[in-house]
């Protein structure tokens, strides 16, 4: 079975050695992980804010065009054309909202989700039906009811403009609050303490391998020396 408990054994030349070194390697460990949980954080709100300068460009885009429009046309608010179309499209546009949350969402928790792919695609989809919706609301460019369906694009671009903007400012905060708290962390379970017994080394049997070496060393010259004894007395 898997455990996410990991012991630290540490062989020193002291006790005090040992356990010094076993707290510097936590120290290590939990700088390590706080490096990591910075460069995510980092990365995500980052990308967030990059994506509240877009929508904020957006807004004041749609503002600049609405205000044209008004004083091209001298129309301020004229009554709303295609209503049941209109609200269609207001009903996807929030549609697309919401399955933009909710992909802001599964990216800020988990950026390898297989839901991710799909979520994308439902919210191209939702997009044409928004501009396939939108574009059945136009009429004749010199009617009064081309101009009013016109202000209302206008409307809705900058009402959506507005939508997008909100929903990014909230997932910046969302992004922001999840910076601030760990999401990785290292708890110590036991602290690393002084050995009350040396483990190493093994003295017994450091002796025991001296003395047998020294036999065998031992054995090796006496054969050696009667050789040579044998040698010299022929």
């Amino acid at each position: 079975p898997t455990s996410n408990i990991s012991t630290i054994t540490v062989s020193a030349y002291t006790p005090s050695d040992a356990q010094r070194i076993n707290q510097h390697l936590l120290t290590l460990a939990q700088q390590l992980v706080d490096r990591i949980n910075e460069e995510a954080d980092d990365d995500t709100v980052r990308f967030y804010v990059g994506q509240v300068a877009d929508d904020e460009a957006q807004v004041k885009s749609a503002g600049v065009a609405m205000a044209n429009f008004r004083n091209e046309h001298g129309i301020f608010n004229p009554a709303p054309q295609s209503a049941l179309q209109l609200q269609l499209v207001e009903q996807l546009q929030d549609q697309l909202i919401q399955q933009q949350s909710r992909l802001a969402q599964v990216l800020l928790s988990t950026p390898n989700n297989p839901q991710i792919p799909a979520l994308k695609k439902a919210i191209e989809s939702t997009r044409e039906d928004i501009a396939q919706q939108t574009a059945d609301v136009a009429g004749n460019r010199n009617s009064l009811a081309s101009q009013s369906v016109a202000y209302e694009d206008l409307s809705l671009s900058q009402d959506f403009a507005e939508k997008e903007l909100a929903a990014s400012i909230d997932a910046l905060e969302q992004a922001r609050i999840r910076a601030q708290k760990q999401q990785l962390y290292i708890e110590t379970l036991v602290a690393p303490n002084v050995p009350d017994q040396a483990l190493e080394p093994k003295r017994g049997r450091g002796i025991l391998a001296v003395f047998i070496l020294g036999m065998f060393l031992w054995g090796i010259f006496s054969v050696i020396i009667a050789g040579v004894k044998e040698h010299h007395d022929r």
